[in-house]
């Protein structure tokens, strides 16, 4: 059903954020990585055009959609850096 849907990417979005959070932390543990840092870090925080607290929120899923994209490439990109 659809709320089956909602619920697992939900639950996909916080493993995304758990992902990144993780990654955050190694790579700042790296010499040398600082420069993806700061947009990672960003990239932690719920926009606005997602979610201004929890009873605003948009009905529409681009925002949604377009920072899970970032927020997954962002975690390729530092899973690379060694």
């Amino acid at each position: 059903s659809i709320r089956w849907e909602n619920l697992r990417d939900g639950m996909e979005d916080y493993e995304y954020f758990w992902l990144l959070a993780e990654e955050v932390k190694r790579v700042e543990a790296l010499e040398g990585t600082k420069e993806w840092l700061a947009e990672a870090k960003r990239l932690l925080i719920v926009p606005e055009a997602v979610s201004k607290n929890l009873t605003q929120f948009t009905t529409d899923p681009r925002p949604i959609l377009e920072h899970r994209d970032q927020v997954a490439r962002m975690i390729e990109r530092l899973k690379g850096i060694r």
